[in-house]
This record gives C-alpha cells, sequence and structure tokens, in this order.
C-alpha cells in the first residue's frame, strides 16, 4: 500500500509525463524535483521508516523510472539514501528481502548497453578508412592534379573526425566511471542494509526462507549485470551468512528447536546453492561451515533452554 507522499507525488509526475508536458527543459526539472523529494526524505529521516518498511525507497524509485531520472542524478539520490541508512540500528529482514527483490527492476536500465571502448576505436579505424576511400574514389582526379592540397585537405577531414569520436569516447568513458560508481553505491548500500538485517523469533518460521530468498535475490542482481564482478556478489554472500551467524548466536536459544531442523537437513542435502559455490580464496572456513556450526552451538542451547530453561550466554551478557 503507497504511503500519501508516494501518491502526491508520483500523481504529479505522472500528470506532467502523460500530458506531454515534457521536453528537455522540463525534462531537467523534472529531474531536480525528484532530486529535492530524496533530500526531503533524508531531512526527516527516512532511515527511521526504512528500517521497517521499504515501501517508501522502492515507490521513490518507480516513480524515478517513470519520470526517467537520469544517471547523474540517480546517483545522487542513492547517494543520499544510502548515507542516511547508515543511521539505522537494525533494518528489518523483510526490508532486505524486499529491495533487494525489486532492485533488478529499479536500477537494471542504468546498466544497459554498456559500451566497449575498444569497439569505439575500430569504429574509428573504419570511419577513416571509408573518408579516405571516399575522397580518392570522388576526387582522384584532384588528387593527381594537386596531390599535396588533396592530402593536406584529407588529413584535416581525417583530423575533425577523429576529434569528433573522440570527443565522444571521452563522454562515454565519462558516463561508464559513473555508471561504475553508481555500481558500487548500491552494493555498498545493499552490504549496509544485511549487516544491519535483524529477525524474530515469533516468526521463526519465516527465518530461514527469508535468508535464502535473499541469497536468492542478490544471485539475481547478479545475472541482471547489476552486480559484475563474482568477487561483489561472494562478499555479498558472505555478509549475509555473517550476519545470519551472528543473529543465531545473539537469539539463537529463544527460537525452537524444529527451526534448526529444518536448516540441517538443506545444509545435508545440498540444496542450499550459493553456499555449494566454491569459495573465491583457498583455504578459508566456508560460508556452509560457518552456518553449519553456528546451528551447532545454536541449537544446543535451545536444547538447554527447552529442557531445563537455561539461558544462553549471550542472554546472560546482554541481560
Amino acid at each position: 500500500m503507497k504511503t500519501k507522499k508516494a501518491i502526491i507525488l508520483a500523481g504529479v509526475l505522472c500528470f506532467i509525463v502523460g500530458n506531454g508536458f515534457v521536453g528537455g527543459a522540463q525534462t531537467a526539472s523534472l529531474n531536480d524535483m525528484v532530486v529535492r523529494h530524496a533530500k526531503r526524505m533524508c531531512n526527516k529521516n527516512f532511515y527511521e521508516t526504512f528500517s521497517q518498511d521499504g515501501r517508501d525507497f522502492v515507490e521513490f524509485w518507480l516513480t524515478a523510472n517513470e519520470v526517467k531520472l537520469d544517471l547523474e542524478k540517480a546517483y545522487s539520490c542513492m547517494r543520499l539514501f544510502y548515507n542516511n541508512c547508515k543511521s539505522c540500528h537494525v533494518v528489518d529482514y523483510t526490508v532486505v528481502d524486499q529491495v533487494s527483490k525489486v532492485l533488478p527492476q529499479l536500477f537494471e536500465k542504468y546498466f544497459e548497453n554498456e559500451v566497449n571502448p575498444d569497439g569505439q576505436f575500430k569504429i574509428i579505424r573504419g570511419n577513416v578508412e571509408d573518408l579516405m576511400l571516399d575522397r580518392f574514389t570522388d576526387r582522384y582526379d584532384s588528387f593527381q592534379s594537386q596531390p599535396d592540397l588533396f592530402i593536406s585537405k584529407m588529413s584535416s577531414d581525417i583530423t575533425k573526425l577523429v576529434k569528433s569520436r573522440l570527443a565522444v569516447i571521452k563522454e562515454e568513458e565519462e558516463e561508464r566511471e559513473l555508471k561504475e560508481k553508481f555500481r558500487s553505491l548500491i552494493i555498498r548500500f545493499l552490504d549496509t542494509s544485511i549487516g544491519k538485517a535483524i529477525w524474530y523469533e515469533e516468526s521463526y518460521r519465516s527465518i530461514w526462507p527469508s535468508f535464502l530468498s535473499i541469497a536468492d535475490n542478490l544471485h539475481t542482481i547478479g545475472k541482471r549485470s547489476i552486480i559484475n564482478d563474482q568477487d561483489n556478489l561472494d562478499e555479498l554472500w558472505d555478509s549475509l551468512v555473517r550476519r545470519f551467524v551472528w543473529y543465531l548466536d545473539f537469539n539463537g536459544s529463544a527460537l525452537p528447536v524444529e527451526f534448526y531442523e529444518q536448516i540441517e537437513e538443506d545444509l545435508k542435502n545440498n540444496t542450499v546453492f550459493f553456499l555449494e559455490v566454491d569459495e573465491q580464496d583457498e583455504g578459508i572456513r566456508t560460508k556452509k561451515d560457518m552456518i553449519a556450526q553456528a546451528v551447532i552451538a545454536a541449537k544446543t542451547k535451545a536444547i538447554a533452554y527447552e529442557l531445563q530453561g537455561v539461558m544462553s550466554d549471550q542472554d546472560i551478557k546482554i541481560g
């Protein structure tokens, strides 16, 4: 369900777009309006809402897509949200799942049609060859009668052509660099959110499925080229595992024994895809082993608590 502010903003922007009031200047104005809205959200402590509900964040970016927010402005808005969310003490696991699930839809367009710079130089070479062939074909008589002038004129044309293409390459390189900064920012935003994720014992049946869902969402983000480096994907998976292990240590005794049995079954049957992927670094403890050991320790505390009412070491520590 949309918030009232999100409905108003989306309605105004859709009216403007739908009635054809968008040209170059108008589009820039809409982009600026979206950035101002992001600033207002952050100035009003956006993180307080985000920690429990990701709808405002998702609706903001859906609206940004509707008005075709440009890359530079999208980077600015994402940077505002990222910095603001550092103030979250915890982030509800449903928010992490929700945001990571819809993230490809929100940001994939910014990483489409990425140009290989080597291809541009091949284009320049082809353009120069075509120009030279055209000049010799169309003005061969001029070449024979005034070769120096012909060569000078053709050199000038080639120089103009190369300068023009190099200017395009420079613009594309600047956009490529901004895309990489945006990509890195999205990854850091995900990492921060995952690193603050929290689950609740009263909803214990949702804990393991949500953990698996978030891991799958990250894999999808990688397949959609928003994460384009296996190391980055592995690091996000690692953050998710370490946060889950922390939660089991922090609150594992409060969870029923049956909760651990499903995890043990999945680990035994090798059904968790990302836990079967080879580690990026050899000779380190695997993510699967980290979870398995954490489950053993937490399950032992849970059994003791169920049978004898013995509190866990963690409970004693924080009590």
